[in-house]
């Protein structure tokens, strides 16, 4: 088919889509055009300022979730990676983003 459906299993609901959106944009290290693809699309619309403003918070939430989820993994998970590192890179790419969103 010619349409992608991203259905979120695992917040349905409550949780703002510009969380999931900065999440995917993040975790795959989309380039400012691919995302400004993937909102336009996403809302089928111009996507406002405010829409992306909200959008790069987000991205700065998603990354400190995920900086958080391997420093409880460094201690707590039995599999064989190196956590410290995936911690490492994910503190280090928060901050470029914060200094992103806030300058």
């Amino acid at each position: 088919g010619s349409r992608l459906w991203l259905i979120d299993w695992d917040y349905a609901g409550y949780n703002s889509p510009l969380f999931d959106l900065a999440n995917l944009a993040s975790n795959n290290g989309l380039s400012k055009d691919q995302e400004d693809w993937l909102l336009q699309h996403y809302f089928d619309a111009p996507v406002a300022d405010q829409t992306h403003h909200g959008f790069e918070a987000m991205k700065c939430a998603s990354l400190l979730r995920e900086t958080l989820w391997s420093m409880v993994s460094e201690i707590h998970s039995q599999l064989e990676f190196d956590f410290v590192e995936y911690t490492r890179e994910n503190l280090e790419r928060f901050d470029q983003q914060w200094s992103r969103f806030a300058p």
